[in-house]
C-alpha cells in the first residue's frame, strides 16, 4: 500500500490488512476519521510514520505478532482508541506514537520492547495504569506519559537506568518504586 493511499478516506470503517501485506506507506489512512477498527497482519514489519493519524473514531487496533516497529505520529490524535493489542515482536514505538490518545486507559507493553520514543504516550487523559515491568527498556525518554492525568499505577523495569524530563509530569502517580540499577532521573520528570 503506497504513501497516503487512503488518506482523508471518510467511508473507510474497517480494515484488516492481510498477513501478506508487507508495506504500507507514510500517510496510508491519514485522518481516516470513520475508521473504528484496524488488525495489521503478520507480514507487516514496521507500522510507518503517521500512517493512522488522527483516526479519531479509532476504538480497536489489534497488531500482529511480526510488527516490531510503530512509527512516529503512527496513532497520533487516535482520540477514541480504547483497546490496543500489540504484537509480541515489537521493540520500537516512536515519537508521539500514541500522544493524545484520550480513552486508552491501560497499557501493557511486550518482552521484546526497547525502545519509547518521546511523547510516546503523553496527553492519554484516561490512561490509569502501565505495565513496562517486563520490557528491554532501560531508559524512559522525556515526557513519555506527561499529562497522563489519571495515570495512578506504573511498573517500571528492573533494568531501568534513566528517566528523562518531565517523563511523568502532569500524572496522577502518588508512588513509584525505582530499580537499584537507576543512575538519572531528569529534571521535572
Amino acid at each position: 500500500i503506497g504513501d497516503r493511499a487512503f488518506q482523508g478516506c471518510i467511508g473507510l470503517a474497517e480494515i484488516v490488512l492481510p498477513d501478506s501485506l508487507t508495506s504500507l506507506g507514510t500517510r496510508a489512512f491519514y485522518k481516516c476519521e470513520n475508521l473504528r477498527r484496524v488488525s495489521i497482519g503478520s507480514g507487516l514489519a514496521k507500522i510507518p510514520d503517521y500512517a493512522f493519524y488522527k483516526c479519531i473514531k479509532l476504538e480497536d487496533l489489534t497488531v500482529s505478532d511480526g510488527v516490531t516497529e510503530i512509527g512516529r505520529y503512527a496513532f497520533r490524535g487516535c482520540e477514541s482508541l480504547a483497546e490496543l493489542y500489540l504484537s509480541r515482536e515489537l521493540t520500537a514505538i516512536g515519537d508521539y506514537a500514541f500522544y493524545d490518545c484520550d480513552r486508552l486507559q491501560q497499557i501493557t507493553l511486550p518482552t521484546a520492547m526497547a525502545s519509547l520514543g518521546d511523547y510516546a504516550f503523553a496527553d492519554c487523559q484516561q490512561l490509569t495504569s502501565v505495565d513496562i515491568s517486563q520490557t528491554q527498556i532501560d531508559s524512559l525518554p522525556a515526557y513519555a506519559f506527561t499529562g497522563c492525568s489519571s495515570l495512578s499505577s506504573i511498573a517500571l523495569p528492573y533494568q531501568l537506568r534513566q528517566i528523562g524530563s518531565a517523563a511523568f509530569a502532569k500524572t496522577g502517580i502518588t508512588s513509584i518504586s525505582l530499580p537499584t540499577t537507576m543512575e538519572r532521573i531528569g529534571d521535572y520528570a
